[in-house]
């Protein structure tokens, strides 16, 4: 009995520490579960989430060129970057063929034509004289159907016999047409489709010629040609640009083999655009005014010699003794990768580039979309796998890296890579990740209320 009492006291206090211990340990299992396994990371939602952005962006670098015209201030952007990047090649470009003479002030509002204000017309019998003493390609509004109650009939037939004496003098004449472009229909030149066939290149090396006047949304684009309903809708046609129809004329002329229609006949046969480089348009040296031309002054007819003269408007919507009246005020005036520019200058650096062989090939859509993908890839990576400084030094060299590989493309290799802006969209993925985590921390928030 002893022997069992002395021992009770002391086994009993031992059990009961086990005891205090198992329940311990359950305790502390039960409210400190062991974490599970992480599951794989093509099975969370984090990864799934940079795939999407990932194809995103492939979509809509491929289906670039379609949206971005919706969206004025990308175009804005892409010129201002195209023009500051092409200054920065090695060969500056200056114009070598085309010089400008300007409709301006003087020869619109004074004498001889004394217009007075933007719904009237350049005089034709003016536009005879000026033919007569210059080779002439005229980027003027021709249209029968807004013209042909403001100019008379003897007019139109001077201004027509001065492009037959050109002819005679085997100088071409270039004419710009207009279409209707929801029909996609030429419209009547003032001369009618007996003297002025629409859209049919001339047999005759001296014969006067017509080109569209119909430039793209993005003003990097020389407009070739475009397939055109004819006037009585019956037949399809091809029409070149007023741009390509000026270039054209004049190799053939001298003797330029091959020619600009021969070397695009790819890019002209998928009815593709090209692009060119642009000169700003003070470039093209002192104006020369078109009343100099018609009063016959020497220094500016000296400066016409063996150049493709481009007659077109620059001018401001009413009469102004400014010299330099705000851009507003300008009548034709546009955005180009050089700024503001007149109309008659885009055609200017047209032709220019297609002479000067300065257009820029397109990249095939399906490669853009990969480049940027695997772009959108490695900035995703950078910013979700690196940590500190080297992260950001990592995210910014791929910043960079996107307009290196533009500038070389289009300096050295000769191409034109400006789909890249979508790739930006890749740093939506860190604030896409936390929106997705919101309803996980916002459950586990309440949970502990």
């Amino acid at each position: 009995m002893l022997a069992l009492m002395d021992q009770s006291p002391t086994s009993q206090p031992a059990a009961v520490a086990n005891q205090s211990q198992t329940q311990g340990a359950v305790t502390k299992t039960e409210s400190s579960p062991a974490a599970p396994p992480k599951p794989p990371v093509w099975q969370t939602w984090k990864f799934w989430s940079a795939i999407l952005l990932i194809v995103t962006i492939g979509a809509l670098s491929y289906y670039y060129e379609n949206v971005k015209d919706q969206f004025p201030w990308l175009v804005g952007l892409q010129l201002w970057t195209y023009g500051r990047m092409s200054h920065a090649q090695a060969r500056a470009s200056r114009p070598k063929w085309v010089v400008g003479v300007e409709v301006d002030n003087r020869s619109f509002f004074g004498t001889p034509m004394n217009r007075k204000g933007p719904e009237d017309i350049t005089d034709r019998a003016f536009l005879a004289r000026v033919i007569d003493t210059a080779v002439i390609a005229l980027d003027i509004n021709l249209v029968r159907e807004e013209t042909n109650a403001e100019s008379t009939a003897a007019d139109n037939d001077a201004l027509w016999r001065a492009i037959q004496n050109a002819s005679d003098h085997h100088v071409p004449v270039i004419l710009t047409l207009a279409f209707d472009t929801k029909a996609m229909r030429p419209l009547n030149n003032i001369f009618g489709p007996d003297r002025m066939p629409i859209c049919s290149d001339p047999v005759d090396l001296y014969a006067p010629r017509a080109g569209f006047d119909h430039g793209p949304e993005d003003k990097r684009k020389v407009p070739l040609v475009v397939d055109a309903a004819s006037q009585d809708g019956n037949n399809q046609i091809a029409c070149r640009s007023f741009a390509l129809q000026v270039v054209d004329a004049y190799e053939r002329l001298v003797g330029i083999r091959p020619t600009t229609v021969e070397r695009l006949d790819r890019t002209i046969d998928e009815r593709q655009f090209a692009y060119t480089m642009f000169m700003p348009q003070e470039k093209f040296g002192q104006p020369i005014s078109a009343v100099d031309v018609y009063n016959g002054d020497a220094a500016a007819l000296r400066r016409l010699d063996h150049r493709i003269v481009l007659v077109g408007g620059n001018r401001t919507t009413w009469p102004t003794d400014n010299p330099h009246p705000p851009i507003g005020d300008m009548l034709d005036y546009h955005r180009s990768p050089e700024g503001p520019m007149a109309g008659m200058y885009f055609h200017a650096n047209y032709v220019e580039g297609l002479l000067d062989d300065r257009i820029q090939s397109t990249i095939p859509r399906r490669l853009a979309a990969l480049i940027d993908m695997l772009l959108a890839t490695a900035i995703i990576l950078a910013i979700n796998l690196l940590d500190g400084a080297i992260r950001v030094l990592t995210v910014v060299l791929l910043i960079v890296f996107p307009v290196i590989i533009a500038y070389t493309a289009m300096v050295t290799l000769g191409y034109c890579f400006d789909f890249v802006l979508p790739v930006i969209l890749s740093f939506l993925h860190p604030a896409l990740e936390k929106y997705i985590d919101l309803p996980e921390h916002l459950f586990r928030r309440h949970s502990h209320a």
